[in-house]
């Protein structure tokens, strides 16, 4: 997505459990959580969680998901997602934020590379849940 929507609302509020306050918000307000995310534009929304797993979602799973036997080339990706691959073969799977700490990379950097990640199918998401894990053997 290169323009950057500033002060659009995200295209899936309507479903966003954060959004219609169905989800905490680790202490912060609904509507500062919302004017920082929701309603910033790209800038807020590649740095949401939820906005992640909606685009996600959105991509066709036969365009994102390889084979359990899939190999990952680490010649073909970035030295910043050869990072979180190898991270991930290390422990085996990840909290999403957990994965910015330990490689001291910004969250805006972080999502923009596990989204990229996600959508070429090398990582995969945990059911529901925030913890990401390699859908396939490095090589």
């Amino acid at each position: 997505m290169k323009e950057n929507n500033l002060g659009q609302k995200c295209e899936y509020t309507d479903d966003c459990t954060v959004f219609n306050s169905k989800e905490e918000t680790n202490g912060t307000p609904v509507y500062i959580y919302r004017n920082v995310f929701c309603n910033r534009g790209y800038k807020g929304w590649k740095n949401c969680e939820q906005y992640i797993e909606y685009k996600l979602n959105t991509i066709p799973k036969d365009q994102r998901m390889m084979s359990e036997n899939k190999m990952i080339d680490l010649n073909n990706v970035t030295q910043d997602e050869r990072e979180i691959l190898l991270l991930l073969e290390r422990t085996g799977k990840c909290l999403y934020g957990n994965i910015f700490k330990e490689l001291n990379i910004s969250s805006t950097k972080g999502a923009e590379l596990i989204l990229s990640l996600a959508s070429k199918g090398y990582i995969i998401n945990e059911g529901k849940t925030s913890f990401y894990q390699l859908n396939g053997d490095l090589i």
